[in-house]
């Protein structure tokens, strides 16, 4: 599954990057003189000048290349500096100059795939999709899936195989989850479900199918939208469960706890009480309480939680229940520490929490001015 090159065992590496309201993170693995790396969303727009860019050219200055870039699901907040990187790369193809760095493969459910709709149907589904509201506004659903077209138009452009190795192009959680293992690295794919994808193309099949006789693309169909964009779409991301240098991160997109927990018991990678232990786990959905729960959290429990926070407050994500949440789990290996992007107000409080009842976790907050945090 995917064209990973061959190697000698080495180490495992998340750097969290800057990524204001949205997710990006980079794996880094393989051996010290020859480093591999796979990117995992792009945050949203203004984040790839800002932090991306320079992360990945440092990253190029330690002999690696990306062996996958990785769109966990479409939404703004994960798509634009992913779009933005293709261009950059589609830019330097055309002028004959070096990429900033090697790209092999995307990663990617295309919506246009997810839907299963001749090119012609979808176009009209688009256009209908961002036609303005009668107040004169777009719906933001409608430039999420926008960004993801043009990040397989630039696909196209590079060559870059769509979901090379995966059975009819889609990543999923198969009946018998399979295991990538390449150059000292062992990768689960364990998500989307498939009737996850399936309801993503039913609920907007239906969503079109309702909206399309009105004469207007009113207020009631922008809600509708938005609201599909939220729940289902989410539980369309793409989750991984990596393993290396003897550690293990599980990465999340902004999948539902639920998901999370059944695919990891059918993968076999918990214990007889449904419980697993993990080095460094990025929690799902920035922290949004929506996503899990004080069960989901007392049984995935990890030394290190990764959360990228809010940067403008915007959602209140991260929630503070989720915080307490994961203060409250137990923790077998003992102290804990949060790595946070940005302090939020949510963050503030748990930090005097910590304080207050002197327990044993770390508050580590990605240093302003720094692109990204290594993990």
């Amino acid at each position: 599954m995917g064209d990973f090159p061959a190697g000698q065992t080495g180490t495992l590496r998340l750097n969290v990057v800057q990524a204001d309201y949205g997710d990006s993170l980079i794996l880094e693995y393989g051996r010290a003189d020859a480093r591999h790396a796979l990117l995992i969303d792009g945050g949203p727009p203004g984040v790839y000048a800002a932090h991306l860019k320079p992360a990945l050219q440092q990253l190029s200055q330690r002999s690696a290349a990306l062996d996958a870039i990785l769109l966990t699901h479409v939404d703004e907040d994960h798509v634009a500096g992913l779009v933005d990187l293709a261009y950059d790369l589609v830019e330097a193809k055309e002028k004959s100059l070096p990429p900033l760095i090697p790209v092999r493969a995307l990663w990617y459910n295309t919506f246009r795939q997810a839907l299963g709709l001749p090119d012609f149907a979808y176009d009209q589904f688009q256009d209908f999709l961002a036609t303005p509201a009668p107040d004169g506004n777009v719906n933001p659903v409608a430039f999420s899936i926008a960004q993801g077209e043009l990040l397989l138009a630039a696909a196209r452009d590079l060559d870059l195989p769509v979901n090379p190795g995966f059975d009819q192009g889609v990543i999923q959680l198969e009946a018998q989850p399979r295991v990538i293992e390449t150059d000292g690295l062992r990768l689960w794919v364990l998500g989307p479900r498939p009737q996850n994808l399936e309801r993503l193309k039913q609920d907007w099949l239906k969503w079109y199918e309702t909206r399309k006789k009105k004469p207007s693309f009113g207020s009631g169909a922008q809600r509708a939208a938005r609201a599909i964009d939220r729940t289902v779409a989410n539980r369309s991301s793409v989750i991984l469960l990596v393993e290396g240098g003897g550690r293990r991160i599980l990465l999340t997109g902004d999948a539902h706890g639920d998901d999370i927990l059944y695919a990891l018991q059918q993968a076999g990678l918990t214990d007889a009480n449904g419980r697993l232990h993990l080095d460094v786990f990025k929690v799902q959905h920035h922290g949004s309480l929506r996503n899990a729960s004080p069960e989901f959290f007392q049984k995935i429990t990890a030394d290190t939680y990764v959360i990228s926070a809010n940067k403008h407050h915007q959602d209140g994500n991260p929630d503070l229940d989720t915080l307490n949440w994961i203060l409250d789990a137990p923790h077998p290996n003992g102290p804990i520490r949060l790595v946070a992007t940005n302090l939020t107000p949510t963050l503030q409080k748990i930090r005097r929490r910590i304080q207050r009842e002197k327990l044993a976790c770390e508050l580590t907050l990605l240093p302003a001015g720094q692109h990204c945090i290594a993990l």
